[in-house]
């Protein structure tokens, strides 16, 4: 077993094999990391305590997030942070890649204009059994409530 951290492992990756586990190009996600390394870089500039994670770990930790939606649970020991450390570190990133407009998902007016609408249908055909009383069973006792025993007497 090597030393190397799940984050290692997936930077060491060939190109092909860094896209299928990630979800996007090596190229964007160096974009994404030096976005990330700017704004740590800005906010801590004078004070706060250093991360143990470096910038390609945290945007792994939120693509991670993003593509799988784990649990935070799961995200703290695939990288060895606590859940809370996960989630910051999610919300984080999430807020300075939107903040930057380089990496945000077209909004449903883009979409309806676009020249190639994207025509996606869902057809859930699984068929699911419901037992229900059939009327007027034979099985069935009815009762009034008048027949019921009372604990007033």
């Amino acid at each position: 077993m090597t030393d190397q951290t799940y984050a290692d492992r997936v930077k060491d990756a060939n190109d092909e094999q860094f896209r299928r586990i990630v979800g996007i190009k090596r190229t964007t996600f160096q974009a994404m990391v030096e976005l990330v390394d700017e704004d740590y870089r800005q906010v801590h500039q004078r004070r706060g305590r250093r991360s143990k994670l470096d910038p390609e770990a945290k945007v792994l930790i939120t693509l991670d997030y993003l593509r799988n939606y784990g649990t935070f649970l799961e995200l703290s020991f695939k990288y060895g942070v606590s859940e809370t450390t996960a989630r910051t570190i999610v919300e984080r990133v999430e807020n300075v890649l939107v903040r930057s407009g380089k990496f945000s998902l077209p909004n449903r007016n883009e979409l309806r204009n676009a020249p190639e609408r994207p025509m996606t249908f869902l057809i859930d055909a699984t068929d699911t059994i419901i037992q229900r009383p059939k009327k007027n069973s034979g099985r069935t006792t009815q009762a009034n409530a008048t027949d019921t025993p009372s604990k007033r007497k």
